[in-house]
């Protein structure tokens, strides 16, 4: 991957684990990859491969597009549930 299409990957796993309330250990336990390689994809001491990249993508539900996506933006809603208990 090129360096600078590799550093905007990076960026955006970071973003997205944090948006999602996710640690690293939790994605590599479900990509069942080791809690190293993770760490390592994230701080840039090793490339991702497209394939471990479609893997992550379809276990947090992003598309690749949205990925490599250099002006990814990420809003956080909340849900609220109110519960009227009036009868």
């Amino acid at each position: 991957m090129e360096k600078k299409l590799f550093k905007i990957v990076q960026e955006n796993i970071k973003m997205i684990l944090k948006c999602m309330g996710m640690s690293q250990a939790e994605l590599s336990k479900r990509i069942k990859k080791d809690p190293a390689t993770i760490h390592r994809w994230i701080n840039g001491s090793r490339a991702i491969t497209l394939d471990n990249l479609e893997l992550l993508c379809e276990s947090i539900d992003i598309s690749i597009k949205n990925i490599i996506n250099p002006n990814l933006k990420i809003e956080v809603k909340q849900q609220l549930i109110v519960i009227n208990d009036d009868w």
